[in-house]
């Protein structure tokens, strides 16, 4: 058996079983840009509260219930729950996220890679 392992965000994204299924109420972008990627997700009625958003080792694990209070408005209820991998370009102490109006917003700025000197083994 063969699995998959993703070298960037974008790959994790693209070739991820859960975006194949259209029942699902969430919509995600990833964006790649000169800092490092972004990444959005439109979870309606989330917030601060009802969302988490872990980090272990290389794993990110987001985590949130949303339950709609208003009945005469809408009747709307879910989980959200994803795990993506942290690619080998992101600096992991550095990622940062924001949820503004049911717009989840994950920065995962790009590592400072380090080049390696050349150098003569003599024999």
């Amino acid at each position: 058996m063969t699995f998959y392992n993703p070298n960037t965000l974008l790959e994790t994204i693209l070739f991820d079983p859960f975006f194949l299924n259209e029942d699902k109420p969430t919509t995600n972008n990833i964006s790649k840009t000169e800092s490092g990627y972004i990444l959005e997700s439109y979870l309606p009625g989330m917030n601060k509260k009802n969302l988490s958003i872990d980090i272990e080792e290389d794993i990110v694990t987001i985590d949130g219930k949303f339950d709609s209070k208003d009945k005469s408005i809408t009747d709307m209820s879910y989980n959200f729950f994803k795990k993506y991998k942290i690619p080998t370009d992101v600096d992991s102490t550095k990622i940062s996220a924001n949820i503004k109006d049911g717009i989840l917003r994950i920065n995962f700025p790009y590592s400072e890679i380090k080049k390696s000197k050349k150098r003569t083994i003599q024999l």
